[in-house]
């Protein structure tokens, strides 16, 4: 699987040159391996653990994925098809082992 974290997490560390992608660009990378024939190999996720992502604080939020991430992959050319695959399916399929390995 390629998993896509950290939505809503846009900085830069200039002291250790650290830095985390854009939204823009995880999205980009996700409409690439969607057109390559990636799509069933796709998670996305994203963390709510600095204060800076909670709403009051200008951030996106618990649904900043729901609310701004999924209409912008639309606008990108991103069918609902596969965003419903990407959010509901593949972790569906992920996250069902009693038959494979139970």
């Amino acid at each position: 699987y390629a998993e896509f974290d950290h939505f809503d997490k846009e900085f830069y560390v200039e002291s250790s040159d650290f830095f985390m992608d854009r939204d823009i660009d995880r999205i980009n990378a996700i409409r690439t391996l969607v057109e390559d024939g990636y799509i069933k190999r796709i998670l996305i996720s994203q963390d709510v653990c600095l204060k800076t992502n909670l709403i009051s604080y200008s951030g996106g939020g618990y649904a900043h994925i729901l609310n701004n991430i999924v209409p912008i992959m639309l606008k990108r050319g991103i069918s609902k098809e596969s965003i419903n695959t990407i959010m509901i399916e593949n972790p569906k399929e992920l996250l069902d082992i009693r038959d494979k390995y139970l």
